[in-house]
């Protein structure tokens, strides 16, 4: 899936530990909050780490420029349809 979206969005991406989502991010706020960090940036540098980087496949860039123009196609011929 990551690399997936890392191909269509031509940007590469990486994932962090630990990946305990929006309690690690109460967290974070409440450390900011109290004042035990200054702001999010530094809490954030402190209590994550990369654990991996997908690159986007340069090989499936043109198929996804394709598609992406044939989709963006379909927008004049359809406007009618939407308004509807």
């Amino acid at each position: 899936w990551l690399q997936m979206l890392s191909d269509v969005m031509n940007l590469p991406l990486r994932t962090l530990t630990p990946n305990d989502g929006a309690p690690l991010g109460g967290a974070m706020l409440a450390s900011v909050g109290t004042g035990v960090y200054d702001n999010v940036s530094d809490v954030f540098a402190a209590w994550t780490n990369d654990s991996s980087v997908v690159s986007p496949d340069v090989s499936k860039r043109q198929s996804y420029d394709d598609a992406y123009a044939r989709y963006r196609s379909l927008y004049p011929a359809l406007r009618g349809i939407f308004s509807a």
